[in-house]
């Protein structure tokens, strides 16, 4: 549990397909976005959780 909290990955929300790539949208809190396949944010556009369904994906 100790290295999960190093990794600073608490509060972060992923998902990834059967092939193990990231899905288009993650989250960090209650902030959610769009990211590409290898997780990484992909621009500067960002909504609440509860709104995550309106991005682009």
């Amino acid at each position: 549990m100790y290295a999960y909290q190093q990794s600073g990955a608490i509060g972060r929300m992923f998902s990834c397909d059967r092939f193990g790539k990231y899905s288009p949208v993650g989250c960090t809190g209650s902030i959610c976005y769009c990211q590409d396949r290898r997780g990484n944010r992909i621009g500067d556009t960002t909504v609440n959780i509860g709104d995550s369904d309106s991005l682009n994906r």
